[in-house]
């Protein structure tokens, strides 16, 4: 959006350039849109679309404690 707006004002025709209103409109959205918390994809939380969930069998001879989504140890026993 910054750069959009940085772009229109470079042009070489003046009637290409946006107003100063313009400019300021285009400034103050952006710094709204950097103020304002991600929106939810179609009411759902994006961070759980991104959520991968591995389950993996141990070996037996594997001793290694997993450290699970909540923190909690599993040592596989």
């Amino acid at each position: 959006m910054f750069s959009d707006t940085a772009a229109k004002c470079l042009k070489q025709n003046g009637f290409g350039r946006p107003s100063m209103r313009q400019v300021l409109y285009d400034l103050e959205y952006a710094q709204q849109l950097d103020q304002e918390p991600a929106a939810e994809v179609t009411g759902t939380n994006v961070s759980s679309l991104f959520h991968v969930g591995w389950n993996f069998p141990l070996e037996e001879d594997d001793e290694a404690p997993i450290v699970r989504d909540d923190d909690s140890l599993y040592s596989g026993k």
